[in-house]
């Protein structure tokens, strides 16, 4: 998926973000609980990266509502 795909998709609010033991998260599709997620993991690529202090998943999130982030 790219970028704008991404936002839609946050837009849109049936989406889960998953946080791992690894310190990595992981979208999915529709809404699941953590011991149901589904295998079928979108592949975001570097769409997560962390800008600043800020995580990359909570930027697009952001982004998605129409705000923006700051960070030192």
């Amino acid at each position: 998926m790219n970028k704008k795909q991404i936002i839609e998709l946050l837009k849109s609010g049936d989406f889960t973000i998953a946080y791992h033991d690894n310190g990595v998260a992981s979208l999915y599709k529709g809404r699941h609980k953590y011991e149901n997620l589904p295998e079928d993991e979108l592949d975001v690529g570097t769409l997560f990266e962390q800008e600043g202090y800020c995580p990359g998943e909570v930027a697009l999130l952001v982004k998605a509502l129409g705000g923006r982030t700051e960070s030192i």
